[in-house]
């Protein structure tokens, strides 16, 4: 579908971890019959770089691109409630770090 210094430059720009879901639903509908994709479904996130430089085989920049944005409309609360846990994760780190840093009292 693309030349080499094509797929590339798109590899480049669509580069994303969290959309390897996503993108390998698309690989499943397009591709036909790949070996990979057992290895692909194990891990997404660790397999994206190989999910999209082979999705650029099948399909266009635009396709990926539009795929991502439908799996992003269709499951926004799960985005934000992951979104939610972490900044929660980070303030309670940060509370423990200022409990921590704090020069303790020495009692008479």
């Amino acid at each position: 579908m693309y030349s080499i210094k094509e797929k590339i430059f798109h590899h480049r720009q669509l580069r994303n971890a969290a959309a390897a879901s996503a993108d390998l639903e698309l690989l499943k509908s397009k591709s036909t019959g790949t070996e990979s994709l057992i290895r692909y479904e194990n891990a997404p996130e660790r397999n994206a770089d190989d999910i999209l430089y082979q999705l650029l085989d099948v399909a266009t920049h635009e396709e990926i691109v539009v795929n991502r944005r439908k799996k992003v409309k269709n499951h926004p609360a799960e985005d934000s409630a992951k979104g939610e846990k972490e900044e929660k994760g980070k303030n309670s780190t940060r509370k423990s770090k200022a409990k921590s840093d704090a020069p303790e009292k020495k009692s008479k």
